[in-house]
């Protein structure tokens, strides 16, 4: 059985920047449904298996390098990614209980890409007010369901072979900037 739902996690440096961001993704109800690749420069910057990993369909651990374009690496984790939907989680978003079964039961849709409802983490400082609201005012909850022109191009959910037909074009594509 193939996963539902792979979740594109890139590291900057190592694991533990993006932990936070894994153990929300354990908290997902359908966490057995969800492929995790995990982008890290180096293997040992995965650090040692985590005994949550095997409640996830899969994690898949991919050596990219230096980031240097995350848009490249996102790509790239895209084309080894095996299931129908795609998303990219970054190390700030920490997705809500549901958040995943939510995503996935809209895609039943002929939608090619489904947006979250955003809330900030951070919301004490006001530098992350100013960012937060700049970056994803509009689909800050609570904000209504429905059809939109543009979404945030992490926490969405694509369809995976619509993000393929983009080939070698695709770590270039607005959508992974």
């Amino acid at each position: 059985m193939n996963p539902r739902l792979s979740v594109v996690v890139i590291t900057p440096d190592t694991y533990a920047t993006v932990s936070r961001t894994v153990q929300a993704l354990h908290r997902q109800r359908n966490r057995g449904e969800l492929e995790i690749l995990l982008c890290v420069r180096t293997r040992a910057d995965a650090e040692p298996a985590p005994t949550l990993w095997r409640d996830f369909h899969a994690v898949h651990i991919l050596e990219i390098g230096p980031v240097r374009v995350i848009a490249e690496a996102k790509a790239s984790a895209t084309r080894q990614a095996s299931a129908p939907l795609g998303v990219f989680a970054g190390e700030h978003s920490f997705p809500a209980e549901g958040w995943a079964e939510a995503l996935i039961e809209r895609h039943r849709e002929s939608h090619a890409a489904v947006g979250p409802v955003l809330v900030n983490p951070n919301d004490r400082m006001a530098i992350s007010w100013a960012n937060f609201l700049i970056e994803y005012g509009p689909w800050m909850a609570p904000c209504e369901g429905g059809l939109r022109t543009h979404l945030p191009g992490n926490n969405s959910c694509y369809k995976r072979d619509i993000l393929i037909s983009f080939g070698d074009r695709l770590g270039h594509a607005r959508i992974l900037l």
